[in-house]
């Protein structure tokens, strides 16, 4: 089975997300876009998950 490219992007944002919340630190949108290595031009659909999950 082969993950398709928004789903990819959405697993990478909840993981990144998860992750720096353990670690106690602030979830801002560029951090998490670096550290999950997400491009500028995300699919609607992730660009929506991560601002949800961003201050």
């Amino acid at each position: 089975m082969v993950e398709d490219v928004p789903s990819f992007q959405i697993r990478r944002i909840h993981y990144i997300v998860d992750q720096l919340k353990e670690q106690g630190q602030n979830v801002t949108e560029w951090l998490v876009r670096r550290k999950a290595g997400l491009k500028t031009n995300l699919d609607t659909k992730a660009e929506n998950v991560l601002r949800e999950h961003t201050e």
